[in-house]
Order: C-alpha cells, then structure tokens, then sequence
C-alpha cells in the first residue's frame, strides 16, 4: 500500500515538458523518494496534438524500466484508444468493431476495410482532424500528405513505424488504475485512489439538468426507480458496472457508452457527465483523478481531481498533483500549490 502517489496529467507529444515536470518533481521530492517511496500514475493522452508523440513514448517506456515494478502505471486516454484502434490493437471481432460506427455516421472517418475490423474511434483517428493527430504521423517518419491522403498506404507505412514496443505499450495500457492509499496517521483514514482518463458517467450532465442525481433519475423513472434508495441503489449499479468493464477492459458493456453511443467511451472522452463524482456507496472514501478536460478542479470535499490544464497545447505547462496533500507541481514551476511532501 503507496504512502505516497503521484498523478500526471496529459502529455501530448509535449517531451520537452515531459522532462521538465519530471525534473521538478525530483527537485521536490529528492530523486531517491521519487524512486522508490512514490507510486507514479499517467493519466493517459501521450499522443496527438504535440510534436513528438514517438519521444514521449519512448521516455514512458524507458521511465517504466528504471523504476521499480509496479510502481509505474499507465491509463488509457481518449487519443491512445484511438490511436491503438487505428494500429489494430483493440481487441474484438472484425463485425462487432465495425458495428461501433452509427450507420448514421457517413463521413469525418477512415473508410477502407480491414479484415480484423476496426472500432470506430480507430477511424477517426486516423481520417479526421478532431484527434489532431497528424503529428503523431510526423513524428514516426511520416508526411503530412500521408495523414491527409487516408489511403489503405498511409496507415500500412504507420503499422510498419512503429515500434512493436510502441504497440505493447499502447495494448498493454490499464483503462483504470486502483490504488489503496496508506493514511499519514492514527487520524487519516486510508483511502482509494482511482484513476481514469475522464471519469465515471453519472448517467446525467449535472451542468446541463440542474439538479441533483437522483432527483433526475426519480423524475425520468429510470427503470422503475421512484424513491431516493431506488435511486441510489440503481446508480450504484450503474457505476459499479462501469468500474467492472474498466477492470477487464470490455468496451463492449453498455453502461459505458458515452450517451448510449456504442462508439464513445465516456470514461475515456466524456465531458459533463463525468466532471463530477458520483455520489453512490460504491465510490465511498474514494479519490476519483482524470485529466482529459483541459483545465485544473481539485475539490476536496467531494475527493474529485482533474488535472489537464495543459490540454495538449505546447510550450503550456504538464501539472502533476501528489496525495495525499493535495500539492501540485508543474513543468514550470516546482510547487504551484498545496504543502510540500
């Protein structure tokens, strides 16, 4: 059980300040606790966006091997699911991944065939700007025309790129990291830690509803739920299957579909459904941390953490916050807030 944990936010093809966050973090803590006292969880999104996606891959990898096992730990974002759908790295027969594209959906995808299919995130990724992903392309010898073109061509010279430790990395990824957090003292309690790229899908856009969750799903009558424990019961329920499906990485469980969309997963590229934590028992004591929004929310009193206010962009710092106090550091600054460990 970590006494210690540090979460890293997006990194974006972004290695200059990859290393630079790195640096501040052996500053603050000394390079021997960062070693070995101090459990380190990316929050996922190492890809797109940024110059050097192949860099950031190759540090991750080499970090991994310095340090001791275990203490490492890898989430998948939005962009890396999309990325390894791309390359063929999802799991899943060749209909039901195809079957993940709308029939609605007709253009703004990559549209050739392949034999093992291929889920739909994979096609947008590699045949629409929305992923920014033509660096990514760049970074591992490729042209722009290459991404542009979205010819059968392009993505063969992109499987035969990347290093197959490039592809173990993005298979092997965790879609969520769980971890026991010893307490400082007789008076702090140990506490979970989870984290996942966007969140949990409270199953409502509470900036959108306007009110609280179960009194949302009383009023829709969600599958029957008229009470306030019907409510909570049914949305722990519904959380507790996302956590399971995120444990085996089935992306094939219904409870979640971002927006019933068989093609989005909310936990890795939802937006207000997932900014909040769901108020349900299983989620007791829990520190739930993600990055993927594009800005910085430490809530305490609900144990919520978002940390991306990087977004992507470069030369706009990589933040990592430690727990359990609270205190974050950036690429450009050694302790932006909170108290030093």
């Amino acid at each position: 059980m970590p006494r210690r944990i540090v979460c890293i936010g997006d990194l974006h093809g972004n290695l200059p300040e990859c290393l630079e966050l790195w640096g501040n973090l052996e500053a603050l803590h000394g390079a021997e606790a960062l070693q070995h006292e101090i459990t380190v969880v990316f929050l996922g999104d190492y890809c797109d966006r940024g110059p050097n996606t192949k860099g950031v891959l190759d540090w991750l990898i080499a970090l991994k091997a310095s340090r001791p096992e275990g203490s490492t730990r890898f989430v998948a974002g939005n962009h890396d699911f999309a990325m390894a759908a791309f390359l063929g790295l999802v799991e899943g027969g060749a209909e039901e991944l195809d079957g993940t594209r709308k029939e609605e959906f007709t253009t703004g995808f990559w549209r050739h065939r392949v034999p093992e299919g291929m889920h739909y995130q994979g096609r947008r990724w590699g045949g629409h700007s929305v992923y920014e992903s033509k660096p990514t392309f760049t970074s591992y010898g490729l042209t722009g025309q290459d991404f542009h073109s979205g010819s059968v061509e392009s993505r063969e010279k992109l499987l035969e790129a990347v290093p197959d430790a490039h592809k173990v990395f993005l298979r092997e990824l965790e879609w969520m990291v769980e971890l026991e957090l010893d307490g400082d003292d007789e008076d702090v309690a140990a506490q979970r830690v989870i984290c996942i790229h966007a969140g949990l899908d409270g199953a409502v856009d509470p900036v959108f509803m306007r009110k609280p969750y179960v009194e949302h799903l009383i009023s829709r009558n969600v599958d029957g739920v008229q009470t306030n424990a019907d409510a909570v019961a049914w949305l722990d329920r519904y959380v507790g299957a996302q956590l399971a499906a995120l444990r085996r990485k089935d992306w094939r469980v219904p409870e979640l579909f971002d927006r019933q969309d068989p093609g989005r997963i909310a936990a890795f590229s939802g937006r207000g459904s997932v900014e909040e934590t769901p108020p349900v028992p299983c989620l007791r004591n829990t520190i739930l941390v993600s990055g993927h929004h594009g800005f910085r929310a430490l809530d305490k009193a609900s144990r919520r953490v978002i940390l991306d206010r990087n977004g992507g962009r470069p030369g706009r710092a990589i933040e990592a916050i430690e727990l359990p106090s609270w205190g974050v550091t950036s690429s450009d600054q050694v302790l932006v807030e909170g108290v030093r460990a």
